[in-house]
């Protein structure tokens, strides 16, 4: 298992994101990354406010930082066409969609997890209360962005701003290769599943239905 940083590592970096993309005089700096850090461990640990700090292109780069330091073999791509939806990057990278790795956020009774599955995979309710013991709801855009650092369209396991729970889903075992979001709704990598769950501390599970 590689040696993912932790939680406050990730915090750390990704105020240094938001200074890069704020232009800002150095003391009105110290207080916006004060500011900063304390929406992030606000709720959960977790900024409450946090939405209104994100932008694309700060995601896709703390995305690129993280295969920079983990996996530099890894380009990430970016499209002049929106990948923002399953069709939408089938039809950008030109392949099938069951071949876009979806990242979802479901809480799931007091935990909020990300399930990351095939693009045409759905999740089975029976499956999911049978190994996670509750029944999933599915997490609004603003909270997975909470949760994950990155926006609407480009979420993905890689680079996240909190410690959730990443699972992969078997439906992504039968492909070789897949294709998830890599923080921006444009920007996206190519790789196996294997070393997707590996990259983003994943374990696996079988939660969805079977075709």
């Amino acid at each position: 298992m590689l040696p993912v940083p932790s939680k406050e590592r990730w915090e750390e970096e990704c105020v240094l994101r938001w200074l890069k993309y704020t232009p800002t005089a150095l003391g009105e700096q110290r207080s916006f990354r004060s500011a900063a850090l304390h929406h992030m461990h606000s709720r959960n640990g977790v900024a409450s406010d946090s939405a209104k700090f994100y932008s694309s292109d700060m995601s896709l780069d703390t995305v690129r930082q993280f295969f920079s330091r983990y996996a530099p073999d890894i380009e990430v791509i970016v499209t002049e066409e929106s990948s923002a939806t399953v069709a939408l990057a089938a039809a950008a990278h030109g392949v099938e969609p069951v071949q876009i790795a979806k990242t979802i956020g479901v809480q799931a009774g007091p935990t909020a997890v990300l399930v990351v599955m095939a693009g045409t995979a759905r999740l089975d309710n029976r499956k999911f209360r049978d190994h996670f013991g509750a029944k999933p709801r599915m997490l609004g855009g603003e909270d997975v962005t909470q949760l994950t650092g990155h926006p609407v369209g480009g979420v993905c396991p890689f680079g996240l701003i909190s410690d959730v729970p990443v699972f992969c889903d078997a439906s992504l075992l039968a492909l070789p290769e897949v294709i998830p979001a890599a923080g921006a709704a444009n920007s996206a990598v190519r790789i196996s599943p294997e070393r997707m769950a590996e990259l983003s501390n994943a374990k696996w599970i079988d939660v969805c239905q079977t075709a």
